[in-house]
């Protein structure tokens, strides 16, 4: 736990990355699994060590052998990708299934996608997609719940049904998922609820997501749901372009041309 508390600054200690990864080591030689993860994933983003993809593998190989879900699902990640082992889809699914069967909310929603987009697995299977995605949008996972709400507004995998995927959309967006809040406004758009259209995009835009604060942008440049003020729209296209967001540039350029 000292280890957590430098690497986070919890508790009044100072963050410090590399006495962090001191007491991670000390608590690993005492054979503890979140320990060994917490050095795997050092090792991982380069934080307190050197980027070290096989080391990185390595301690979650260790941290796995002693059932920690999280590692287990990591190995997956390292296998699907390449990341300091050789690249192999049936390592990497089977890893996911492991995780999954430990209820690591992570892997329900890796499953659902792989089978729903057809990645690692034989073929495309939507339904069985669809039901790993449920399973991790119970567990309030905001992901799972935004791509399930988009299966029901394009019919992938279920009939075409509007008021679920509206439905999926608003508890998405409660559970915390940008994308969420970005498709839900443009769906109250659509029906002509542009206020409300608005008023779903402001979370997104603390978030600073582009097309959120595109939108945003845009609705005060044509006075969509607020009060009409290029100023305001200026500052939300400029912000979307530093995030290059090309149709804000094209407004924005439209907008200081007046």
């Amino acid at each position: 736990k000292l280890g957590f508390c430098y690497m986070s600054g919890n508790l009044g200690v100072k963050k410090d990355s590399t006495t962090a990864f001191k007491w991670y080591v000390l608590a690993a030689e005492a054979n503890f699994a979140p320990a060994m993860l917490a050095i795997g994933n050092c090792y991982a983003t380069g934080r307190a060590v050197g980027f070290n993809t096989q080391e990185a593998f390595k301690w979650y190989s260790k941290a796995a052998q002693l059932n920690n879900s999280q590692a287990i699902f990591n190995l997956g990640v390292c296998y699907a990708q390449g990341l300091g082992v050789e690249q192999d889809d049936k390592l990497a699914l089977k890893n996911y299934q492991i995780a999954a069967d430990m209820k690591f909310t992570e892997a329900y929603y890796i499953l659902g996608m792989l089978h729903l987009n057809g990645d690692l697995v034989a073929k495309k299977d939507p339904l069985t997609g669809i039901q790993w995605l449920q399973k991790a949008s119970l567990a309030k996972y905001a992901d799972a719940t935004y791509e399930l709400a988009m299966c029901y507004l394009n019919g992938v995998g279920v009939s075409k049904n509007l008021r679920r995927a509206q439905e999926k959309l608003e508890t998405a967006s409660r559970q915390g998922s940008p994308d969420a809040m970005v498709q839900l406004s443009i769906l109250l758009h659509q029906q002509n609820k542009k206020e409300e259209s608005v008023v779903a995009l402001l979370k997104a835009v603390k978030q600073q997501h582009p097309e959120a604060l595109y939108l945003l942008g845009r609705a005060y440049y044509f006075g969509e749901g607020v009060e009409k003020n290029y100023k305001f729209a200026a500052g939300f296209l400029q912000e979307a372009a530093n995030l290059d967001h090309p149709k804000a540039e094209n407004l924005l350029r439209m907008l200081l041309k007046q």
